[in-house]
Parts: C-alpha cells; sequence; structure tokens
C-alpha cells in the first residue's frame, strides 16, 4: 500500500512515530486504513463528515478552506502534515465548517476511526502523543483568538502590512516610529501587535523587514 517512502512520511507523525515497526506493519495490515489520490481542486477532506478519519498528506499540496468561501482559506498542507485529528472522536454534529481541497495532484493516508481508537488503546505512548498534540493546538487557537479579538491596533497593524507588502510580501524598511503615529497608536501597542502576528506565525519579523507568512491570517483579522 505504500513505498518506502510513504512508510517514513507515515511514521514521523506523532501518531505511529512512538510504535514499533511491527506495530505499525499490523496497523497498515489491519484494514483500518486506506490511501487515496486526488486531483486539483478536488475535496480530500470534510471536516463534520459522519465517516470519522484523519489523513496524512504523502505527496502534493492542500488547502483547509471555510465551508462558507466567503471567509478564504485556513491553512496550507504539504507532505507529512496530519490533519482531522480534532474531529476524529468529536460527538457533537456533523456541520461541514472546513473543507480540505487539493491544490495539485496529491496522494493521501487515512486511518480510521475505528484503527486510531484500537491503536491509542493498545498503546499508551500513542495516547499520550494524541493528548499531546491535541493539547497543543487548543494552545495555539486560544493565541489566534487572543489575537483576532486583540482590539483595533492588531487589525490596524494587519490591514497595514497586506496593503503595503510588495509582489514578495515583504514590507521593507519599517520606521516603527513612525508607523505607529501614522496607525494612531503607541509603539507599546504596535510592538505587541506585532509579537502577536508573529506568534501565531501569520508574519516574521527580520530587522526593519516584515515577512507576510500567512496573507488569509490578516485578512481575517481586519
Amino acid at each position: 500500500m505504500l513505498n518506502t517512502e510513504e512508510q517514513a512520511t507515515v511514521r514521523s507523525s506523532f501518531l505511529f512515530s512512538g510504535i514499533s515497526d511491527k506495530e505499525f506493519g499490523e496497523f497498515l495490515e489491519g484494514g483500518d486504513c486506506y490511501v487515496c489520490s486526488f486531483s486539483k481542486g478536488e475535496t480530500v477532506f470534510t471536516a463534520g463528515e459522519e465517516d470519522k478519519k484523519l489523513g496524512i498528506l504523502l505527496f502534493g499540496k492542500a488547502k483547509a478552506v471555510c465551508a462558507d468561501k466567503s471567509k478564504g482559506s485556513l491553512k496550507t498542507f504539504t507532505a507529512g502534515d496530519l490533519f482531522g485529528a480534532a474531529g476524529v472522536f468529536c460527538k457533537t454534529g456533523n456541520e461541514p465548517f472546513s473543507k480540505i481541497k487539493a491544490t495539485g495532484s496529491c496522494k493521501i493516508f487515512f486511518a480510521t476511526r475505528k484503527g486510531v481508537e484500537r491503536l491509542i488503546l493498545k498503546n499508551p505512548k500513542c495516547a499520550l502523543d494524541y493528548i499531546t498534540f491535541l493539547s497543543e493546538r487548543v494552545a495555539f487557537l486560544n493565541r489566534r483568538i487572543s489575537t483576532f479579538t486583540g482590539g483595533e491596533a492588531v487589525a490596524r497593524v494587519a490591514k497595514h502590512l497586506l496593503s503595503t507588502a510588495d509582489e514578495d510580501l515583504i514590507c521593507r524598511n519599517i520606521n516603527f516610529s513612525a508607523l505607529a503615529k501614522s496607525l494612531d497608536i503607541s509603539r507599546a501597542s504596535l510592538y505587541r501587535a506585532k509579537n502577536e502576528l508573529t506568534e501565531i506565525k501569520a508574519i516574521s519579523a527580520d530587522n526593519k523587514d516584515i515577512i507576510i507568512l500567512d496573507p488569509d491570517a490578516l485578512k481575517n483579522i481586519c
């Protein structure tokens, strides 16, 4: 089902990194996983669907988008990224609040809910790794929510960066004192906003240059 390189990609995920090669082989042969290929534009995963599963991208790229198209995209996935972990055991509703679409040809390894459940019940290390992964996601989302509700200063900075970045998504040679004045916020508020946007990986800073890493995150803040 998986070639050597693909097995290594799956094994590197938090779910399988803590089990033995024998256990991994047994999982692959146990009927609780499968592989699918997709073409550009196809929906590869819908959050909230009844067929609970998680996926690991083997190659290619995919993008998470809101079911409400007006709200834009959420995240880009590349080889080795895992998705669906938060919803595998979710019992609340089946509202498709987001979807993952292929942005080119891609191949995905899927593990069913039943398979994941058996794996973590049999291997305490897997259960601990799963809890750790979800805890880190909750912490990240809390930080992101804090930024989204962080007030007008963050929104002003996000809007400014989007409007002034060059074609490489870089705002170059920023004079932070002048920027704070033009945005009518204090320098302290400006630096707090910059730090919060950096923490959620919407931007990165290189001396006086700011690189936009996630334009959609900035658009959601504005």
